[in-house]
């Protein structure tokens, strides 16, 4: 248990001076294996995994049978290695509950990027605002492309309503695909604009993410010459 002690007074030292973010990535891997298996050499271990997958976070971001085979031991061992970024997601989105204010649509995008970098899921989602820019909720409308538009509008009608939202953002993520929007994207855009300006619910944006990159659909067809006060 040597290196455990050692290690978590190393940590100690890093928290109170906020250093952890200027450690190598060997470093920092070897604090992390000290945690899960405190009785090996993590020196080693931490050089085989970026030897392995090249960097922390594809060493984080691995299936969990390599991880276990990289390190050498079981895979509900190598689960806790991998559990890190789900841990910091939560903490993210946590620290964006109770009336989170933005101070951009970049800040929203940065969120929402945020927010899917981990799903592997197609779906369609919607993020509501009040006129301060606070997020009030954000809430999961379908899974599946945007011609499920029976289901997504009915479930968007209700979450306006019952936030009491005065302006919202679709969120349209594209798991390993480009994040360029199709045909059906600019239509259903279009549509959603026409039908939710009478209501006094402002359209903010459309995001179709994927990965790390997104694109703002309605940013995209004003930027084109698109006109969206002649459809109201």
């Amino acid at each position: 248990m040597k290196n455990i002690n050692r290690f978590s007074k190393q940590i100690a030292a890093l928290l109170s001076g906020n250093g952890i973010s200027r450690l190598e990535p060997k470093q920092f891997l070897a604090l992390l294996i000290s945690y899960v298996m405190p009785d090996a050499d993590v020196n080693m271990l931490a050089g085989r995994l970026l030897g392995r997958f090249g960097s922390v976070s594809s060493a984080l971001e691995a299936d969990i049978e390599d991880i276990a085979d990289a390190l050498g031991t079981d895979k509900n061992t190598a689960s806790l290695i991998k559990f890190i970024p789900d841990i910091s997601l939560y903490y993210h989105l946590d620290k964006l509950k109770g009336g989170k204010r933005f101070e951009s649509i970049d800040a929203i995008a940065e969120y929402c990027v945020y927010r899917f970098i981990r799903d592997t899921r197609e779906s369609y989602s919607v993020l509501l605002l009040d006129n301060n820019m606070s997020m009030l909720g954000f809430e999961e409308l379908a899974q599946g492309s945007a011609c499920q538009v029976g289901v997504n509008l009915e479930k968007l009608g209700s979450a306006l309503f019952r936030y009491r939202s005065s302006g919202f953002i679709l969120l349209h993520n594209h798991p390993g695909a480009d994040p360029y929007p199709s045909e059906n994207d600019i239509y259903f855009t279009e549509k959603l604009y026409a039908l939710t300006a009478p209501f006094e619910k402002h359209f903010i944006e459309h995001f179709i993410i994927s990965g790390d990159s997104y694109m703002p659909i309605i940013q995209l067809m004003r930027n084109q010459g698109y006109d969206f006060s002649s459809i109201l």
